[in-house]
């Protein structure tokens, strides 16, 4: 994975066209229309009910532009905004990101989705933490919840790929950390050591500066990379 020394800037409009990723392929945030090719990606995964239903959901990343235009202060503000008219659950979604991986033909390949960790913030609230302290953790932590590349298109760098535009993504919105997970015994410890990851051991959790951590669930190991 390229190294992450220097963000670059990412507006909204680079968000919608992508950027040139390998074998003419092109990494960009999900169109409208093309939910049921995602879809098709991730089912095989086994991912939670919340996983797919983002896919239809039209607050699924409405607020990243605003903190792509006007930084993470914006962002503030707005879930200040939103969680004081009991809204924090639609602000979730639109901070919420799916990219997709086209190939040279606009058929789509790969898919990502990575969330704000709404499971951290009950988490917080629940052990008094403060509100405001517990909102901006939402913009801090960044939780990578599927990754799936078509058969046919492995092994060409397209998984990568779409990970290091997450990571350009979050970390210029002005996150800290962003982390996933993968099922125990299935060899992908190498896989995101090797794209520049640091994989916990089985069972090992992410120390956070808060009352508790990140925990795996059972039969999970995490992955992670700081900012």
């Amino acid at each position: 994975m390229p190294s992450l020394d220097r963000i670059p800037n990412i507006t909204p409009e680079r968000l919608v066209t992508g950027w040139a990723a390998a074998h003419g392929s092109r990494v960009r945030g999900m169109a409208e229309g093309e939910g049921e090719q995602v879809r098709g990606l991730w089912e095989p995964l086994g991912l939670d009910p919340g996983a797919l239903a983002a896919l239809d959901d039209p607050d699924t990343g409405r607020l990243l532009p605003v903190g792509l235009r006007h930084g993470q202060e914006a962002l503030l503000a707005e879930l200040g905004a939103r969680a004081a008219d009991g809204d924090t659950l639609r602000t979730l979604a639109g901070l919420s990101a799916v990219l997709v991986a086209q190939d040279r033909t606009g058929r789509i390949v790969g898919a990502l989705q990575a969330v704000p960790p709404g499971g951290l913030l009950a988490r917080a609230v629940d052990r008094g933490v403060p509100p405001a302290q517990a909102l901006t953790a939402v913009l801090a932590v960044v939780r990578i919840r599927a990754v799936a590349v078509a058969e046919h298109a492995r092994g060409q760098g397209i998984g990568a790929a779409l990970l290091h535009r997450c990571l350009q993504l979050y970390f210029r919105l002005g996150y800290h950390l962003a982390y996933g997970g993968f099922p125990e015994g299935s060899g992908l410890e190498r896989y995101y050591a090797r794209l520049g990851f640091e994989v916990a051991a089985p069972g090992e959790g992410i120390p956070l500066s808060l009352p508790f951590g990140i925990s795996p669930e059972p039969g999970e190991r995490l992955f992670h990379r700081w900012r």
